[in-house]
């Protein structure tokens, strides 16, 4: 076990090991991650807390093969009146730093996405909507780095990915599946209290 947990420290940085939801993290360095792996531990989490938490979904939905971005959005757009298949297009780019250029986490474009869908403008005389999109934007991302320092891709998982060999680096060290579990949670957890959807 000692040596799965270095490699974690390595690839990630021993921050985010220590606040690291250690259940996802063992699954997934065992390769376990499957549909019926991650089904069996969402029904545990059921048991555990009376019903299915909206992180643990988006979780779920990320372990089964969406990316980060569209884990997040996808799990709460119906609550905000968008469809998950539309939500699932929609943030497909957004996924692994903006499609492996190694920028904002998508597990973070995918939480903006959803505050411009609750308050986003519409109307053009309607600043009062931007500015609210816009401070909800800042407070989110404020809250996600007092967490894990910094929004962009490359500084979460220690690699960039518009590099083609560090790209390679995370596929092999199998990091998506190591650490970005956590920051889809964290997003989700922070934009369940600022937007009010978690029930």
């Amino acid at each position: 076990m000692k040596s799965l947990l270095i490699q974690v420290i390595y690839g990630g940085k021993e921050r985010i090991l220590l606040e690291m939801h250690l259940d996802f993290s063992i699954l997934n360095l065992l390769n376990l991650a499957s549909y019926h792996s991650v089904r069996r531990y969402t029904k545990h989490r059921r048991f555990e807390r009376g019903h299915l938490m909206k992180s643990d979904t988006a979780i779920e939905s990320f372990s089964l093969g969406f990316n980060c971005a569209q884990a997040v959005f996808s799990t709460y757009c119906d609550d905000l009146g968008l469809e998950k298949e539309m939500a699932k297009r929609i943030a497909c780019g957004f996924g692994a730093g903006m499609g492996y250029i190694g920028e904002t986490c998508g597990a973070v474009t995918g939480a903006l996405m959803l505050i411009g869908l609750k308050y986003g403008k519409v109307d053009v005389e309607d600043n009062a909507s931007k500015d609210k999109t816009y401070e909800l934007v800042q407070e989110f991302t404020k809250r996600f780095k007092a967490i894990n320092s910094s929004v962009k891709c490359k500084d979460l998982l220690g690699f960039d990915l518009s590099i083609p060999e560090d790209l390679d680096s995370v596929k092999e060290k199998q990091l998506f599946s190591i650490l970005c579990p956590k920051f889809v949670r964290d997003s989700s957890e922070i934009i369940e209290e600022l937007l009010e959807v978690s029930e």
